[in-house]
């Protein structure tokens, strides 16, 4: 099973499965952490109608922030099935799935942060 804390003794190797070094990932882990907790608090802690209290129910398998960073970073770098996905952190195809969407958002958010992401207005393109 791949893991961050795993990697962190194999720069090689992490660079190749994460498209970044070690520093760049370390430097963009606490945005990421940060639109995590966002992401967390709008969508499940303070979301109207909730019944139940956040921490309910089963607890998930990227549960360390480096983790769930690693995860959504090799599946944009290498676009692996689901599946494979899945069987590589541990976890099965349908939440593979669930986790792309969402960390998919949350890692645009934590870019957004570090204003890596190229501004996209089609009607200023020439």
């Amino acid at each position: 099973m791949l893991s961050y804390t795993k990697l962190q003794s194999k720069p090689r190797i992490f660079r190749s499965l994460s498209g970044l070094s070690l520093a760049e990932f370390n430097n963009l882990l606490p945005k990421f952490e940060q639109a995590w907790q966002e992401y967390l608090a709008n969508k499940y802690i303070y979301r109207e109608g909730r019944k139940r209290g956040y921490g309910g129910g089963r607890k998930a398998e990227l549960i360390d922030s480096g983790d769930k960073l690693l995860f959504i970073l090799f599946y944009f770098r290498h676009y692996p099935t689901q599946e494979v996905q899945g069987f590589l952190f541990g976890i099965g195809q349908a939440q593979a799935n669930v986790w792309v969407h969402r960390l998919t958002g949350v890692l645009n958010q934590a870019l957004g942060y570090e204003q890596h992401l190229p501004k996209r207005q089609p009607h200023k393109s020439e």
